[in-house]
């Protein structure tokens, strides 16, 4: 049902994000306003069930606040969500009642390196580790799997400084790798896309 918002599961209240997953039926989406992610058994399909949140906003395990980026471990159904509003990343199994808090404070924003300021989008590398638009501090975050990711590494742009030079970013948001694990970069602000080689 097209421009209707709302908050029924045949509804959704400000779609922020997608994702498909590999067998191309199954749609997963960040109902941002709704403080949910709602999958869609079938591309088709008007009706969704929460897979994770739907118990308002917030900064509990058992909820999401504002969820944007979104990464599926089909293997071990899971997700890391993005919590934009409440600046953390959680792992949920999916349809599980409570996710698990990997990083950041919850309804704390802040610019050392385990914590986020409306974080956005998240990518993983074939070892697990994550990627992170961390995107009110101007910079690309990566959480190493072998260190639980509780603390993070600035790999592109300056904390805290926004800029237009090509070591600055300025309110970064898509990410995505080449095969050759090349960084690509939506540079939201400074309407460009930055390439970084990591290795």
């Amino acid at each position: 049902q097209s421009c209707v918002y709302g908050s029924t599961l045949n509804l959704l209240g400000y779609p922020i994000n997608i994702l498909i997953d590999s067998t191309g039926t199954n749609l997963y989406i960040s109902d941002w306003n709704n403080n949910r992610v709602i999958k869609r058994i079938g591309l088709n399909s008007s009706f969704g069930i929460v897979v994770a949140g739907g118990n308002g906003g917030g900064n509990s395990e058992i909820q999401t606040f504002n969820p944007w980026g979104l990464y599926l471990n089909e293997s071990s159904n899971t997700m890391f969500i993005i919590n934009n509003g409440g600046n953390t990343i959680q792992k949920w199994h999916l349809g599980d009642q409570n996710g698990t808090f990997l990083v950041g404070t919850p309804g704390i924003s802040g610019s050392n390196a385990s914590q986020l300021y409306n974080p956005s989008q998240i990518i993983v590398d074939s070892f697990g580790n994550l990627y992170v638009s961390d995107t009110s501090n101007h910079r690309i975050q990566m959480f190493h799997k072998s260190n639980s990711y509780g603390t993070g590494i600035t790999i592109a742009g300056v904390t805290g400084s926004a800029g237009s030079t090509s070591q600055r970013l300025y309110s970064p948001n898509g990410l995505a790798f080449d095969s050759n694990m090349n960084l690509f970069v939506a540079d939201a602000l400074n309407n460009r896309v930055q390439k970084f080689t990591l290795f």
